[in-house]
């Protein structure tokens, strides 16, 4: 069990309001989302194309992954094409499944929790097949782009917790811009070819200017400077306007503070340098798990946990990796590349098994609560009623 009898009874009273909408979301909205939503057959759970969505950017990055986990080798074109495809699908699933509840009048807490936790777990898959359409290595300039990425979407759930609106984005800028900017970067990649974002721009100047600066680097600054200043703002906003208890909201954050240690960490260590796609992955998906329980306990009203057990699972890769850098001697049996990898492996699968049972938790107690399943279009009987029958 997951909520209390307390938390589980507001479930029903939740309802998901979004802080704004984007002149992009809305022309697509419009134009695109809300006719496709009409073909859709109304026995389909909007679940069931949430995870669809979400199966489909999982998918693209295992494929890149296989093919390089140094995220700096040009891949076969199509795997590009493949991963902006499935962005692009994800962008369109994401608006659709939303749609659909509201058209079969399926709207839940087991929905909103659905496509938030996608969200979570998509977010850290589109990082990393950005992170291979511009081939960022171990690159500093690459780690704040994904910590960016990561830190945003913690602070849009850690904000809604606390005045129930979730912004995905600042004015012209929003979750919708990011799916398409990023889908259209990885399908030039594989039109064009892994070179295009290593074209330097300095080049377009008449005179020599003594440093190149490469396009794919325009893109990160770019990127690095939209997600950071939502962070800052997101973060002035809920210390400044809306906590009411100051406290409890810093103490909310020090699960990320400590992943983003450890990857900062991470990031002086060899195996950072020859697997770094791994390490992201393996962050991505403790920023996911920490990013449901904040979606789960807003609507529950919860108070979120502060100690993450998660969180110190990290550690077993970082140790390991201090362990062969300042006592060699000590670690000498260990300290193989392959030994590097097999423990970042053994992290991912008990971080990925946690996670599990965490979403399961959550969405088996949901069910049981509101009578109705995870897949399926229509109401059982909950605990309530096959207690009065």
């Amino acid at each position: 069990k997951y909520f209390t009898k307390e938390g589980v009874e507001h479930l029903t009273s939740y309802k998901y309001e979004a802080w704004n909408t984007t002149p992009f979301e809305k022309f697509l909205n419009e134009n695109v989302f809300s006719p496709l939503a009409k073909v859709v057959p109304r026995f389909v759970a909007p679940n069931l194309i949430t995870f669809t969505g979400l199966a489909l950017i999982i998918s693209a990055t295992v494929i890149f992954y296989v093919h390089d986990p140094t995220m700096t080798k040009p891949l076969p074109r199509w795997t590009y094409i493949f991963g902006g495809c499935t962005i692009l699908a994800y962008m369109v699933l994401d608006a659709l499944d939303g749609k659909q509840a509201r058209r079969i009048g399926w709207t839940n807490a087991l929905g909103n929790m659905f496509d938030h936790g996608s969200d979570s777990v998509g977010h850290m898959g589109w990082s990393v097949v950005l992170g291979y359409t511009l081939m960022i290595g171990d690159s500093w300039i690459g780690f704040l782009m994904f910590s960016g990425m990561m830190w945003s979407v913690f602070c849009a759930f850690w904000e809604e917790k606390h005045i129930e609106k979730l912004r995905w984005g600042e004015g012209y800028l929003g979750a919708t811009e990011a799916y398409f900017l990023l889908s259209i970067a990885a399908i030039v990649n594989g039109i064009c070819g892994a070179g295009v974002w290593e074209y330097d721009l300095t080049l377009l100047v008449p005179y020599d200017l003594g440093f190149s600066f490469p396009a794919k680097n325009l893109y990160l600054y770019l990127g690095i400077h939209g997600f950071w200043k939502l962070i800052f703002v997101i973060i002035y906003d809920v210390f400044t306007k809306e906590s009411k208890d100051k406290k409890e909201s810093f103490l909310m954050m020090i699960p990320v503070v400590l992943v983003t240690l450890f990857m900062l960490g991470m990031k002086f260590t060899p195996i950072f340098g020859k697997n770094p796609s791994l390490v992201y992955l393996l962050v991505g998906y403790v920023f996911a798990n920490l990013n449901i329980q904040m979606v789960a306990t807003a609507m529950a009203r919860m108070k979120y946990p502060v100690f993450q057990p998660i969180v110190l699972v990290l550690m077993i890769p970082l140790l390991h990796q201090m362990g062969c850098i300042y006592f060699p001697e000590k670690f000498a049996g260990l300290c193989s590349e392959e030994n590097g990898n097999n423990f970042l492996y053994m992290t991912v699968f008990l971080v990925v098994w946690m996670t599990f049972m965490l979403v399961r938790a959550i969405i088996v107690d949901i069910c049981e609560y509101l009578g109705i399943s995870c897949f399926k279009v229509g109401h059982r009987k909950n605990k309530m009623q096959q207690l009065q029958h």
